[in-house]
């Protein structure tokens, strides 16, 4: 009775995922299936035996299987890409775990009708406890699934250096070699970071940045706009002090800590310059920060793989700061 209650329970849970449009609710229809195949030869064929009632369930449980695997290769891509905060490792085991209860589920049939239901427990324990010691010896990232490192050789503001950010939960000194890496904040560009370089001369390097008008507003406040030159990025990072803007053209960014700078980020941009307009406060220079983003030369790539462990990858790209200095 209670397997047959459990069978009406899920067609009932089917048609109310249904109702709201859930697409995969058609995998309930398969479990409900399996299981009411299972109930029915067990009450009208009770001399089939228990080897026989387990391949009534395969058709069921790869479909399950499949279920699970599709499931486990969205979030395992995605999940270092999520801004949490916290390892997503308890939600893909979470998955997994929901997949093995739905199978113990549909083998409860043939598990009672074994004889002994504590021996087929016991070694479904055994080999998810095997399973789990095998995670912990076998190594997490290898050449074909490499741990992934966005990676930024910066040039500019007396100084030149390595920016390595980690983009998996692994922490980042362990996939480097021979490299001290002194670990900086990472902010919003991802879960850790470290930074090796040295202090350089500061060198004369035009900013690029014109100022095409200024005038007068209201409240001691004055508009200025401005042109970026390119220089052949293929991005830029266009940085004012909160403390300075009062208004921009653009919509002002969400910041990820109230000590962070307005930040826009340009996408190619034109060749003949980027213009755009501020409306600044304060008295003063205001500094304007630019930081145009190039692809990497192969002797640069070089010298970013040799600083990294041979199971990562390496996303470089050059940055190229200036400042400059708005009346």
């Amino acid at each position: 009775h209670s397997q047959a209650a459990a069978v009406v329970l899920c067609l009932g849970l089917l048609w109310g995922l249904t109702a709201v449009g859930l697409g995969s609710a058609y995998l309930l229809v398969w479990l409900a299936v399996g299981a009411a195949v299972v109930l029915l030869v067990r009450m009208f064929l009770p001399r089939v035996g228990v080897a026989a009632q387990w391949m009534l369930l395969v058709p069921v449980l790869v479909v399950l299987g499949q279920f699970v695997a599709c499931l486990l290769a969205f979030f395992v891509p995605v999940a270092s890409r999520m801004a949490l905060g916290v390892t997503f490792g308890p939600v893909i085991a979470g998955l997994v775990g929901l997949g093995s209860v739905a199978a113990m589920w549909l083998g409860a049939g043939p598990l009672m009708a074994s004889g002994a239901p504590r021996r087929v427990l016991g070694a479904a324990v055994c080999v998810g406890g095997a399973g789990c010691l095998a995670l912990a010896l076998l190594p997490v990232y290898d050449a074909e699934h490499p741990k992934r490192i966005r990676a930024e050789w910066q040039e500019g503001l007396e100084r030149e250096r390595w920016f390595l950010v980690d983009e998996d939960n692994l922490p980042l000194q362990s996939a480097l070699r021979g490299v001290a890496c002194a670990e900086v904040p990472a902010g919003w560009r991802g879960d850790e970071a470290c930074e090796t370089g040295v202090a350089r001369a500061p060198a004369e390097v035009p900013p690029g940045v014109r100022v095409v008008s200024a005038r007068e507003a209201a409240g001691g406040r004055r508009t200025v706009t401005l042109e970026v030159e390119a220089q052949g990025a293929f991005a830029m990072d266009v940085s004012v002090p909160v403390a300075s803007v009062a208004a921009w053209t653009s919509p002002l960014p969400a910041l990820y800590s109230p000590d962070d700078p307005y930040t826009v980020r340009v996408l190619a941009p034109p060749v003949d310059g980027w213009t755009t307009t501020l409306t600044l406060q304060g008295q003063g220079p205001v500094p304007v920060l630019v930081e145009r983003r190039y692809l990497p030369t192969e002797a640069q790539q070089a010298g970013v793989e040799a600083m990294v462990q041979p199971w990562t990858t390496a996303d470089l790209v050059v940055v190229k700061a200036v400042r400059a200095w708005v009346p």
